[in-house]
Order: structure tokens, then sequence, then C-alpha cells
């Protein structure tokens, strides 16, 4: 009996001996320490200054043309979630363009509120023939940011789905994808100085049915329209650039997807901000 219980605390001893060497050489992984909340900071009265300017088509070069500035207003309540009202003035030329903008921040995203309603100019692109035999579904909001960012992350962060109710058959009209592009030190005018920012393409594509065919050959035959913004996010000062397509920066900013100027080209520079 004595002989066995040796057996079996012996058994027992090299087990726990396996057990902690195994743990000791299995590879915890890097503990995650950003949130997405970090790369869009700011409490209410939070206040962020850019510079804009837009591409001259003749020079090839940027001109600067206005401003933009924002602020964090106060809080609304949406669904279940409570969102912070961003309001942000653009002039050109001396003339105002104020739009607002819904967002919700939390460690792993940050969302920006789309009105059903902006979505409208999409629909109605499409040819009267079909309206009738489809429904929509369209996405609430825009996954801007995501957190962890690894390299060659890249997510869908809005989507717009047309169904056709005879058949069940979905179909994308719109869709925003985003691209981790990895980090880039930028240098960031309004801290004076180079910072290290995490880089994120937005691209965002519209599929446009072919009015001249049936239903069928329209859906399969779209015309597909690219637009592609790069946006420059540093730690505990938020988004410190937007460069691309004028459309897409405007969407961006008041999460709006109305279609107005859908070929320039723009680039907003954060000058300064204060963070409440």
């Amino acid at each position: 009996m004595k002989r066995v219980n040796k057996i079996i605390w012996f058994v027992l001893i090299v087990s726990l001996m396996i057990a902690c060497s195994e743990n000791e050489n299995t590879p915890t992984g890097p503990e995650i320490t950003e949130t997405a909340a970090g790369y869009y900071p700011g409490g209410l009265g939070s206040t962020f200054n850019f510079r804009y300017d837009t591409l001259n088509s003749v020079s090839n070069a940027f001109d600067a043309v206005g401003t933009r500035s924002s602020e964090f207003s106060e809080y609304a309540v949406s669904g279940n979630s409570e969102n912070i009202v961003q309001e942000n003035t653009l002039n050109v030329g001396g003339a105002n363009t104020n739009s607002t903008l819904k967002l919700r921040r939390t460690n792993a995203g940050v969302y920006f509120l789309i009105d059903s309603l902006d979505i409208l100019p999409l629909i109605e692109m499409l040819p009267d023939s079909i309206k009738d035999r489809i429904e929509f579904q369209i996405d609430s909001e825009i996954i801007a940011f995501s957190t962890p960012l690894q390299p060659a992350k890249d997510w869908i962060a809005f989507k717009a789905l047309v169904v056709l109710k005879d058949f069940g058959i979905n179909y994308t009209l719109a869709e925003l994808e985003v691209f981790y592009e990895g980090e880039e030190e930028i240098f960031v005018e309004a801290v004076s100085e180079n910072r290290l920012s995490k880089k994120l393409r937005y691209e965002f594509r519209l599929s446009i049915p072919d009015v001249t065919s049936n239903i069928f050959n329209a859906l399969l035959n779209p015309t597909v329209t690219t637009f592609n913004t790069i946006g420059w996010f540093v730690k505990d000062v938020g988004l410190v650039k937007l460069e691309g397509n004028t459309f897409l920066i405007n969407s961006l900013n008041s999460g709006s997807l109305t279609i107005t100027d859908t070929t320039g080209i723009a680039r907003e520079t954060l000058t300064s901000f204060n963070l409440n």
C-alpha cells in the first residue's frame, strides 16, 4: 500500500512540474493598453480647429481656402447609448456651412451615427423600375475607428444593402471599408512636434445599377465608383489630418452620406485644440 501511495505522489508531483513549465513557456501576447476612445478624445466643451485646403487641378498643389472648427457641445441619447454631439462649422471663402455629427466612443471603437434619411440621395439614383420591388437595410452608424489595430487589419465600417423582396437576394449598394496602414510619424502642427500616428484609409464603394438593363442585369453589372480618404490619428490628441475625396471627408465629419462633390480633393490639418 505504501508503494502505491508513493507512486501516486510521484505522478502528481511530475504532473504539477510539467504544468508549471508549460505555463512559463506559453506566450501570453502583448497587453492591450490602447483604446479607441484615446484616439478621439475630449469631453464637453472640447474644441478642434483645422485648416481646410483643396487641391488645385492646375498646379497640383493644395491651396488654403478656409477652416473647419468643431466643438463637443452636448450629450444626446439615442436608443440605449449616450452620444456626444459634435458641432462643425466649415468656412470657405467667408461662407459658413454647419453640420452636426453624433458619435459614441468605447474602448473597442469610435462610432459615427447616420440618419437613414441621409441615404436618400443614393436611393434616388436607382431606376424607378427597381424601387418598387426592393427594400433597404442600412447600417445606423459608421465604425470610424476600431481597436486593437493589428498589421493589415481592415473592417467593414458601413453597409447599405438592397433586398429584392421577390427573391430574397441582397445587393450591396454602398459600402465603407477601413484599412489600417500602420503607424506613421507625422508633424502635428497643433503641438509643433512630430508624433506617432495611426494611419487609416477609408474606401467608400458606391454601386449604381445600369438603368437601361432589366432588374437582374442591372444588379449583376453595376457601375462601381470608389472614393478614398486617409486619416491620421494621434493618441490623446485625436484626428490630426484628413486627406482625400471631398465627399468622403464631409461624410466623416457629419455622418451624412449625401452625395455632393465627388471629384474634389481636400485636406484638413489640425492647427489647435483644447480638450476638456
